[in-house]
């Protein structure tokens, strides 16, 4: 029998085009001037831009079968892996909280709560644990169960002076325990679209992922590997449209709907890049993609980090005072599109991923991989 494989290059690609897919949707030079596929929906609906960070769930799910037994096969302690997993996750909080300071650096009383890294490490932590404590159907039997309970949480439950299936962006119950948790310490005063109620849905994706992860750290064949999640991610689309019709697809919500589709959508991807990178061996134009890959989160922080000192007002323009984003963007992208079009907008989003692609690869060059 085939061993167990511990490491997938085509995973570290997929992860990699996630991440510039991250840094592209949320780096345009203009906030104006944007294809609607790379804006996320008002509230109800999916973009590709919505896709995009459920994706990045679904393949920390995925890895994490693999990561765990390659340490257990090393002979590290259970415990010694809930310790290490604590850790990052606490990592991660801290470093998504200096991202918020940053970008309400010239107010900080109104600091943002939630976060991108702050709901990663909360999904991590929990899907974690149960990965670590439980078997493969127990992981899926989990996820299913917490879709429904979030659903049935969302369209059951009376709060406030609002009765139970309220879903507007102005009302719902993940938006009433959002102010009632946070206060004004959200992205929005009606909730935060890394809220607390959402994060049970998350947790399933990234438990979608970790069964999909199992599968191909199990599955022998190449081809009934690329079958597999195909079809069961065409599976999971199926069921989150057909639930649709009656829980719409909102990612600010992170619905159940909303959670089949966007597993279903990484799970049919993955399956695209495990032929073409692993079962083909069509690697190098991908590699790219690997650099980011495997340093995924310490070049987002970067990106994020970066992009927030960019948007300040630091360029002075005669007796103006404008930030340099603004000043990049007007003099080195404008003037070849004419005025502030998507594509224009496009551009300087492109080339700032290039930049973090330049720092990615010299990173991984050096064979250097932070771990957050």
């Amino acid at each position: 029998m085939k061993p167990a494989r511990h490491h997938v290059e085509s995973l570290d690609a997929f992860r990699g085009a996630t991440v510039a897919a991250m840094i592209v949707v949320n780096n345009p030079g203009d906030w104006t001037a944007v294809y609607p596929q790379l804006m996320h929906a008002s509230w109800n609906g999916c973009t590709f831009a919505d896709l995009v960070f459920p994706c990045f769930i679904f393949i920390m799910g995925f890895a994490m079968p693999l990561a765990f037994s390659r340490r257990r096969e090393r002979g590290e302690s259970r415990s010694r892996l809930y310790g290490r997993v604590a850790l990052r996750a606490a990592a991660l909080v801290a470093l998504g909280l200096v991202l918020n300071l940053a970008a309400a650096w010239r107010s900080p009383l109104s600091l943002r709560i939630p976060g991108v890294l702050q709901r990663i490490a909360v999904v991590y932590l929990v899907a974690s644990f149960i990965v670590l404590r439980a078997k493969a159907p127990t992981w899926a039997i989990t996820a299913i169960l917490l879709l429904f309970a979030h659903w049935a949480l969302l369209v059951l439950v009376p709060f406030d002076s609002y009765p139970a299936g309220a879903l507007t962006r102005e009302h719902s119950l993940a938006g009433d325990i959002d102010r009632l948790v946070f206060g004004r310490h959200m992205l929005s005063p009606f909730g935060d679209p890394e809220g607390i109620l959402g994060t049970m849905t998350a947790v399933a994706t990234a438990l979608l992922g970790c069964v999909a992860g199992r599968f191909v750290q199990r599955t022998s064949s190449d081809r009934a590997k690329v079958f597999g999640l195909a079809a069961s991610g065409i599976a999971l689309v199926v069921c989150g449209i057909a639930w649709s019709r009656v829980l719409p697809l909102n990612k600010p919500l992170w619905t159940a709907s909303y959670a089949l589709v966007a597993s279903g959508v990484a799970a049919s991807t993955f399956a695209a890049f495990y032929f073409i990178v692993d079962a083909n061996g069509f690697r190098r134009p991908f590699r790219p993609m690997v650099w980011l890959g495997v340093n995924p989160l310490a070049i987002y922080f970067l990106s994020e980090l970066v992009g927030h000192a960019i948007e300040q007002g630091l360029v002075v323009q005669g007796s103006q005072v404008t930030t340099a984003k603004a000043w990049l963007f007007w003099r080195m992208f404008v003037p070849y599109a004419g005025d502030a079009t998507p594509a224009a907008s496009l551009g300087f989003a492109f080339a700032y991923g290039a930049l973090c692609l330049g720092v990615a690869g010299a990173l991984y060059r050096r064979g250097l991989r932070i771990h957050v």
